[in-house]
């Protein structure tokens, strides 16, 4: 017997007494619903390998199962693909027990099937059949939302307030603005950071993708340099110098700190701690007291603003970023690949987009792409 045999026997013994009931049930009351762990996608395979129908889908709903436990009659069913609900056809205790321990099957069931796929997956990884989670507009639109929250935060007049409430309120509106400007940088770098997912993808893909990813060389120069015409096109690489300025500046030493000399301090007698240079000050762009100075930040949307513009004007990318928006998943290699770059060479494709949102469950989770 193979060892997926062998699992599946173990997980089809874990609902000894549970039946199907064979037809649609009607079970009023909602025992527990918004259920996400285990998710719904693993609780529909184990119900489905062990036997039980699986109707659907309705509105909202993509697959049920009427099942019996203990002459109590329950409905289990997800909500888009998202969370799962348990009910049953009577609220007394018994009804609720037998629910209970209906859904400590399904739990352990799951954890054994899912510690059955972990190995299965991973092979899949190994051969390239798999997607990238596209996570770019949840980034950006924490970017946008640091970045509003930054500009908004301008000083307000106080009437009949002293000279150090002024300089009090002053400070704290210094400290806010920093503080969002610090997130605004770090959440812009990280959206670029999924757009080059995006730009492999559709793009050069002449090194592997685990190395492209996380290989000690490949740093965010490299990617860019390897994604975009940086040494062809002098627009962007003007664009290119001004971003790594703020990234080495802003973005990195607000997530990883001054490293090098840059961290260190001599004593000097009559002056204190000084840096060992001076112009290691220069670099700081106002890292100081204060955690990015309006000074310091002056340019730096505009900086992002000019990527932006560049993306949207040339192709291929101005489509990739719009797939990146799109919120589809990122295939590598395979049919589905070739399917999305055909429809990127399309005058539609932002309509192509559009149909393809309407069946993003199906997109998410259909495992037929080569």
């Amino acid at each position: 017997m193979s060892t997926a045999d062998l699992v599946i026997e173990k997980v089809k013994k874990i609902f000894h007494q549970v039946e199907d009931i064979g037809e649609p049930a009607v079970c009023p009351v909602r025992v527990e619903d918004g259920i996400w762990k285990p998710p719904s996608y693993i609780v529909r395979l184990v119900l489905s390998i062990s036997g039980f129908n699986i109707w659907g889908p309705e509105e909202k709903v993509t697959w049920t199962a009427f099942l019996q436990y203990k002459k109590v009659k329950f409905e289990v069913r997800d909500w888009k693909r998202a969370t799962w609900t348990i009910e049953a056809d009577s609220a007394d205790k018994q009804a609720l027990d037998a629910a209970y321990e209906l859904k400590r099957k399904i739990i352990r069931a799951a954890e054994i099937l899912n510690d059955h796929l972990v190995t299965a997956f991973r092979e899949e990884v190994k051969a390239g059949r798999f997607f990238i989670a596209n996570t770019y507009l949840k980034v950006r639109n924490t970017y946008e939302h640091f970045k509003g929250e930054y500009m908004c935060e301008e000083a307000l007049p106080q009437s009949g307030a002293s000279f150090g409430d002024e300089l009090t309120a002053a400070a704290e509106r210094m400290s806010r603005r920093g503080h969002n400007g610090c997130a605004a940088v770090v959440f812009y770098f990280s959206a670029v950071e999924a757009l080059f997912d995006v730009f492999y993808a559709f793009g050069n893909m002449d090194v592997d993708y685990e190395t492209f990813k996380k290989g000690p060389e490949w740093d965010w120069k490299k990617r860019f340099k390897h994604l975009l015409p940086v040494s062809t096109c002098k627009e962007l690489e003007v664009i290119y110098k001004r971003l790594l300025r703020i990234k080495r500046n802003i973005r990195d030493r607000v997530l990883h700190g001054m490293g090098g000399e840059e961290a260190l301090r001599v004593f000097v007698p009559r002056l204190g701690l000084v840096p060992i240079s001076y112009k290691q000050l220069d670099s700081m762009d106002g890292l100081g007291w204060f955690p990015l100075s309006d000074e310091a930040f002056r340019d730096v949307p505009a900086a992002f603003d000019e990527l932006d513009a560049w993306l949207s004007e040339n192709q291929p990318w101005a489509n990739q970023v719009l797939y990146a928006e799109s919120m589809l998943a990122i295939p590598l290699f395979g049919r589905r690949r070739d399917e999305i770059l055909q429809a990127m060479s399309e005058p539609d494709f932002e309509d192509w987009i559009h149909s393809e949102q309407v069946n993003l469950d199906y997109l998410l989770n259909d495992w037929s792409w080569g």
